[in-house]
């Protein structure tokens, strides 16, 4: 079953799409192809505005998809065959999340299919060349599947008219239903391994990351001096388990891609969320499953994110929601 509502907001006509599928109640909007809440059991698990006009005027990118390449490129400079290209920046020296006016900032066009075991909504996009200083014009689909049993697929699909960088996910931030802050949420990671950052850029070298299992989100926030925002290899497409102890709430997320940046909200914004409290320092977790930011720049490493053109490339990031 699913619902469509009407907002308008600045002028801008958005649609926020409900879909219920056994105990998750999914709310997406088609600005930003956005989650705005998933509730299990009728909890909120994610941070999310207090209304849609949020969403508009948002700079932490809630619940956004975001791309054309997510994360921070030094410099906002890649080659392709020995050619320079310049992106425009937006964050100090660097390109964050595609730029300015991104797939964050436009609206989708979608349909929704219905099937007996699941719903799926598709969102499209044409993306034209030079957006931002990228090479390549980018067809682009993003579908998300509410299933019976308990689990959400989100699915990236994309073709290329050129030899280009593409580099999508999704930004909720995850509380599981945690609040002032997600310090007693317990996380296991499937990861031995990260990169190397300058300024908050991965650089390419690879170091020991800590063996997270079963650990407060407190102590790994700890770990990192108070600013986690940093990018883990995976050891396989099982990326890591949140729990919510206090409401018995799990959610285990899974990924075709090879790594997963994670960022523990350490500068909230002054906005009211949908709980009727401003945001907090800690009160949510980014999980962003991608291939690594910055990663057309390292050196002596396999570079995973080229695109070839003509050729349809898909990803996909699932979640899966169960009682402890």
């Amino acid at each position: 079953m699913y619902e469509i509502i009407k907002h308008r907001v600045n002028g801008l006509v958005i649609d926020e799409i409900l879909v219920t599928r056994g105990d998750l109640t999914l709310s997406l909007l088609n600005y930003g192809a956005a989650i705005k809440q998933i509730k299990f059991k009728r909890t909120n698990i994610l941070m999310s505005y207090n209304d849609v006009a949020g969403y508009v005027n948002d700079n932490m990118y809630l619940g956004k998809s975001i791309g054309r390449f997510a994360g921070r490129i030094q410099g906002g400079k890649y080659q392709i065959d020995g050619k320079n290209y310049q992106l425009a920046l937006n964050d100090g020296k660097r390109t964050l999340h595609g730029g300015k006016n991104g797939i964050a900032e436009t609206t989708f066009l979608y349909k929704i299919t219905e099937e007996t075991s699941k719903t799926c909504i598709v969102f499209s996009k044409f993306i034209p060349k030079d957006e931002n200083g990228f090479n390549s014009t980018i067809n682009l689909l993003i579908t998300y599947c509410l299933h019976n049993s308990g689990k959400l697929i989100v699915r990236y699909q994309y073709k290329t008219s050129e030899k280009t960088i593409v580099n999508y996910t999704n930004h909720s931030y995850f509380t599981l239903g945690f609040e002032p802050t997600i310090n007693n949420l317990l996380i296991s990671l499937n990861s031995n391994y990260m990169y190397e950052q300058d300024d908050l850029v991965p650089n390419g070298n690879i170091i020991p990351s800590c063996k997270y299992t079963d650990v407060t989100l407190e102590q790994v926030i700890k770990d990192f001096k108070g600013n986690l925002d940093n990018t883990f290899i995976l050891n396989s497409n099982y990326v890591c388990t949140l729990k919510n102890l206090s409401k018995s709430i799990k959610m285990d997320v899974f990924t075709s891609y090879p790594c997963c940046v994670i960022y523990g909200c350490a500068y909230p914004r002054d906005v009211l969320l949908s709980n009727g409290q401003k945001m907090s320092k800690y009160g949510a977790i980014t999980l962003e499953c991608q291939y690594a930011p910055n990663e057309i720049n390292f050196k002596n490493t396999p570079i995973k994110c080229i695109c070839l053109p003509d050729k349809w490339y898909s990803n996909y990031i699932e979640y899966r929601f169960s009682m402890i």
